[in-house]
């Protein structure tokens, strides 16, 4: 009966914090051979009640951990079966941050290479992964006009999952 009280006073967010001890004890079936007395049968009563109501108070908590996670199971499923590619720009604004910083954190965890001809190319594990891949984009010089292709890292809907969990990692 204390364990859903406690529940509903205190803010709990684990299951561990609604039940510390677990269900506490089992009840255990009558004797057959010896007669129900009447004391044995409220007492019977009351650990029924007390188990009904720590259960009760297990599905207030699921059910609140359920309304709590619907938009993030959402939009992970959404992402994991998501044929889309993103580019840099968008993968920094999912992840809440600007672009500038968002190239410097893949550079520093080692997902996109730091300089050279390669600047800002996944590293090939990340590629294999099916977290980013390269296509080939035609670009303009605005200075000259003149066109040329270069490469272009996108990243795939498990790469925006992924890159998510780095940064709350890391954060």
């Amino acid at each position: 009966m204390t364990v859903a009280m406690n529940y509903q006073t205190e803010k709990c967010s684990t299951f561990a914090d609604v039940f510390p001890l677990g269900f506490g004890p089992e009840v255990a079936a009558p004797d057959p051979a010896q007669p129900l007395t009447l004391y044995s049968a409220l007492m019977l009563a009351a650990e029924l009640e007390a188990e009904r109501a720590g259960l009760a108070s297990l599905v207030t908590f699921l059910e609140t951990e359920l309304d709590r996670n619907t938009e993030k199971v959402e939009f992970y499923d959404a992402m994991a079966h998501t044929d889309e590619l993103f580019n840099t720009c968008v993968a920094a604004k999912v992840s809440k941050m600007g672009r500038t910083k968002f190239l410097q954190l893949l550079r520093e965890h080692k997902v996109l290479m730091p300089s050279g001809n390669y600047k800002n190319m996944p590293y090939q594990k990340h590629i294999d992964a099916g977290r980013l891949v390269v296509k080939w984009v035609k670009t303009m010089n605005r200075q000259t006009g003149d066109r040329k292709y270069t490469p272009m890292p996108l990243f795939t809907g498990k790469g925006i999952i992924w890159i998510k969990q780095l940064i709350e990692r890391n954060a």
